[in-house]
Order: structure tokens, then sequence, then C-alpha cells
């Protein structure tokens, strides 16, 4: 695919949900003007709960035509959230050099923090054990996998509070029991080493990974690489915005002016090394060894000291 820079990069603006802080996509116009592409690093809308399902994609074009409206091609990739709101589940850019995906895939039970946890668990752990290992270490059969797991939440039924009190009782909801946040906190710092361990596994060659997902703004430099987290539109998180022109990109926060969501202070800056022209291709040729923490399901890592539950606490 590509994609005309300047681009911004944003995630997890979760329209829809009762705590999300556009309630109208207006909101972000002021943010979309100046770029030729506006890239949505999965969650933009609520796809899967009873209360927002037959809003979604009439959400999903309100967002789009904005983003036309100021002159901006909209692309969207895929959440777990909005499984189905794009083909795309992640973007290589630069060649390779940047690789951007929502972030679920880390996860096992791709939001080990919610109370569908042990639900996306086992749905996840019977779709992979359907594949076959050469699948197993393809990047793009591990995220139609996470994809295929977040699409059966649709069966499950989800449901948030409702009325004038829903954004407080969901903020309440989510936060209850108080050792949830605790686990909230422990996956936000496990979270720069896990996109480390992806990049490794699956795309060896991005020297950046950025990501949404746990809605925790930050950016972290990890064994070689600079993660990049967007974090969401929601309570607590903070929001940044990325700005990728040729050759390098840009982190700014995202900053409230007036009624509308503008781009703020500069955070970062990233020079970044272009291998389109690169005569190595982004994923190696020799099938990659995977950890364990991407291995869960199968009773070797399960049950060995190195396996995925003892090195995470599980």
């Amino acid at each position: 695919m590509k994609l005309d820079f300047p681009l911004l990069i944003l995630s997890d603006i979760h329209f829809g949900h009762p705590a999300s802080a556009v309630r109208d996509p207006e909101q972000l116009e002021s943010l979309f003007s100046g770029f030729e592409t506006v890239l949505f690093n999965g969650d933009t809308v609520e796809m899967l709960t009873q209360q927002n399902r037959e809003n979604a994609q009439s959400q999903v074009e309100e967002i789009g035509q904005l983003c036309l409206s100021q002159g901006a091609k909209p692309v969207f990739i895929n959440g777990n959230h909005d499984p189905v709101i794009s083909s795309a589940n992640h973007l290589d850019l630069f060649g390779g050099s940047v690789l951007v995906t929502h972030g679920d895939i880390l996860f096992h039970e791709l939001a080990p923090w919610g109370r569908e946890a042990a639900f996306m668990g086992e749905t996840h752990t019977n779709i992979l054990k359907k594949m076959c290992r050469e699948a197993l270490t393809d990047f793009d059969e591990r995220l139609f996998a996470a994809r295929e797991a977040s699409i059966s939440l649709e069966m499950h039924e989800m449901n948030y509070p409702q009325g004038k009190m829903a954004k407080l009782l969901t903020i309440l909801r989510e936060s209850w029991p108080p050792w949830r946040v605790l686990r909230i906190v422990k996956y936000w710092m496990q979270t720069p080493h896990r996109a480390t361990m992806l990049a490794q596994i699956f795309r060896p060659f991005a020297k950046y990974v950025l990501i949404g997902h746990t809605h925790y703004a930050g950016i972290w430099e990890s064994e070689g690489r600079t993660i990049i987290n967007t974090g969401a539109f929601l309570p607590v998180s903070g929001r940044l915005g990325i700005v990728v022109e040729q050759g390098k990109m840009i982190v700014r926060k995202i900053a409230m002016r007036g009624k509308k969501y503008v781009l703020g202070k500069k955070l970062a800056e990233f020079t970044v090394e272009d291998r389109t022209e690169a005569k190595t291709p982004i994923m190696v040729d020799e099938k990659p060894e995977i950890s364990p923490i991407f291995m869960p399901h199968l009773p070797e890592y399960a049950s060995t000291k190195n396996g995925y539950a003892e090195v995470l606490e599980y």
C-alpha cells in the first residue's frame, strides 16, 4: 500500500465508547489538516458492543469523510475493538524499518486486563491449535488469528453502561476491583519488551515499533529498538500523534484547544532509514525461532522452566 507523506498516525479513538473523549468526530478536524494521509492504528470505533454495533460503520464513514474534507486519505488498521474495519492488520513503512500494528498480538488474551480475558485466551488458543507450525511463524497468519479471536467477542455480547452516568460508571467498572489496576500497570510495564520480541521474531529489520492498544502513551528504547505507544482518547491514557515525513518521524502530544484536538508539544524526532531499495527482504528467508511469549498454547512451552506461564507470572 502506497502512503503519501506527510502522514499522521493516531490510535484508540474508541468512538462510540461511553468513556471516549471524542464525542463528535469534528473534534479531530484540526488534527487532519495539512496531512496527505491519516493512519488510524486500531480501535478507531467500537464495533463489538451491542450498544454501538449498528452505528459503527456509519461512524467509520463519518471519520473517513472528515479526513477527505481536509485533503487527507484515511487508512485504517484493525484493532481488537474494530477487527473488521479494514483488510490490514499491520503496515511496514520505509521498507520495513518501521512496523505499525495495533498491539493486541502482544498478549495471548489480547487484552489480559479485560473482563473477557479468559474467554479470549481460550478462543485464541483453540485458533492457534488448528494452525500448522509454518503458519505459527508467519506474521500475517498470527495477526489474522488474533483478529479472529477478537471477532468471536461479537457473539459474547460485550456491554457497557448506558445513560447520563455512562462515562463515570464505565470508568468505575473498569477500575474495579482495585487489584485490576495493578494488573493493568503490570502489562504496561511488559509492553515495550513484548513489542521488541515481536519485532525480533517477525520483523528483524524494524528499528521502530508503533502501537496503541494498552492506552499508555510513551516512548521507550528497548534492545536497540524504539517502541512508541500513541495512547488513547480515554481518561488517564495520554495521547500522542506521530508525524511521518520522508526519512523522519516526529512524536507530538495531542492537546485540546477549545473543543478541538490539535498537535501540541514535540516530544521526540527520529531519523529513519528507508530500506525500500534494500536487497534484503522485510522478513528473513528462514523461519524464525518463536519465543514462548507467543506460543503459550503449546504444552512444551507451558510446562518448561522458560515457558510462558513462569516467565510472565501467569
